[in-house]
């Protein structure tokens, strides 16, 4: 038996949208170890998602 309907109809795809726009806040510490310093300047970092 064969089925009527919607077969060949590809679901569509759920376009994503990566943030593109980024700010940062001051960078009020420093850090002697350069993988603290980044693990804080990257804590810092702020994506703006519309």
């Amino acid at each position: 038996m064969t089925q009527i309907g919607r077969l060949n109809r590809a679901p569509k795809e759920k376009v994503l949208k990566a943030p593109t726009v980024f700010t940062i806040r001051d960078i009020k510490t420093r850090f002697d170890n350069p993988v603290t310093q980044a693990e804080y300047i990257y804590s810092l970092i702020e994506s703006e998602v519309s």
